[in-house]
């Protein structure tokens, strides 16, 4: 093996769309599921809410088990005040979120992607690839759908065991990160808002080791900047998101890339009909993070193919490569287009990532981006 592994989230839109996230309840802690807010009790008469908090009647109609939120009806305009977040804890779907290593965690990360709860003997869904069977498609707690925990999380294992301590070990070493800047989030836990806008950034290499506090000033790359500049933000922007009970969720699914890094080689790969949501538990912290969406099969196996050789110099060979790409294969349980359903072969992977993040200074400085080390590979 020429590396071991180490791995680095980072997520940006690549396919703008018309954005929006919306939440109707809290997130239920290690899952990403929805439960709606309790009532105050019959006839005791409403306190006017103070800034930030949810008012009476405010929240939206409260999710289905393994739903994101639903949006909330409109608010008056949030604060102006610009927060930004570095990601300072990641969730492969290896460990429960409190560290816990598992076999099962990955259970309860991600959404029920395509309304239905699935088991093995179930038949209203795609067909299976070759030799596949039908493990693929068992489903999480809620009807969650996360063959990539199930799958793909115990591939990468065979390269680095500890696939979320790794990476969480890398991010907050400052090798690189990834940068959250919201607009309008109050310090008040239980706030609902719409428009409380949100960019994304791919951090740099933090000079020295970050503290996860205001005191760090982390620089962004280049390429996740609009034309280039700080002037233009992020290229991912999320322009009309919102918050509800505390809550802060994307409603149109959108494609995000997801990156992780083998060694110093990057490797991402897009995750389509993504649902993005966290929860705002005090001003300094985001908390219950969760990534939900399809990875296209060929497209993560060509992603994948391309970076191989940084891996392990074995996966050079076309034979070692193809047994693994096999393996991705049979983890397909979903279609590309993000639906679910019997008549068509299963084209993509359901996915469901968690992450926690601090506070830290605004975005205030850039950095060109690392140029990619050698093909290993003759």
């Amino acid at each position: 093996m020429r590396h071991s592994l180490r791995l680095l989230f980072c997520f940006s839109s690549l396919s703008f769309l018309s954005l929006a996230f919306a939440c109707g309840g809290k997130v239920t802690p290690n899952t990403g599921a929805a439960s709606a807010p309790g009532g105050d009790g019959a006839g005791v008469p409403e306190a006017p809410p103070t800034p930030g908090q949810t008012p009476p009647g405010a929240l939206g109609t409260p999710p289905a088990p393994g739903q994101p939120p639903s949006k909330p009806p409109p608010s008056p305009p949030p604060s102006t005040a610009i927060r930004t977040f570095a990601v300072s804890r990641f969730f492969a779907g290896d460990t429960t979120r409190a560290g816990t290593p598992s076999t099962i965690a990955w259970k309860t990360f991600g959404y029920d992607l395509d309304g239905r709860t699935t088991t093995r003997t179930s038949a209203d869904v795609c067909t299976p690839a070759a030799g596949a069977g039908r493990d693929s498609q068992i489903d999480g707690e809620f009807g969650i759908d996360n063959a990539w925990g199930a799958r793909i999380v115990p591939i990468l294992q065979t390269f680095q065991h500890d696939v979320s301590p790794s990476l969480t070990s890398s991010i907050r070493s400052g090798a690189f990160g990834y940068l959250f800047e919201v607009t309008g989030l109050a310090d008040a836990p239980g706030q609902t808002n719409t428009n409380v806008a949100g960019q994304l950034y791919d951090a740099a290499a933090f000079s020295g080791v970050p503290s996860f506090t205001r005191a760090d000033h982390w620089p962004v790359l280049a390429s996740s900047l609009a034309g280039g500049t700080l002037g233009g933000g992020a290229k991912t922007k999320f322009p009309t998101a919102y918050m509800s009970g505390g809550v802060w969720v994307n409603g149109a699914r959108s494609d995000v890339t997801v990156s992780f890094f083998f060694g110093d080689t990057k490797w991402s790969f897009t995750v389509h009909h993504a649902i993005v949501t966290f929860e705002h538990p005090s001003p300094s912290q985001i908390g219950l993070g969760t990534i939900a969406g399809v990875v296209g099969t060929t497209e993560l196996i060509a992603s994948l193919r391309a970076i191989a050789g940084a891996v392990s110099d074995s996966l050079c060979s076309a034979s070692a490569f193809d047994s693994i790409a096999q393996q991705i294969a049979m983890a397909s349980d979903m279609r590309a287009d993000g639906t679910n359903g019997p008549g068509a072969a299963c084209d993509a992977i359901s996915i469901g990532l968690g992450f926690d993040a601090d506070e830290i200074a605004d975005v205030s400085s850039m950095q060109p981006d690392p140029p990619p080390p050698p093909n290993p590979c003759p």
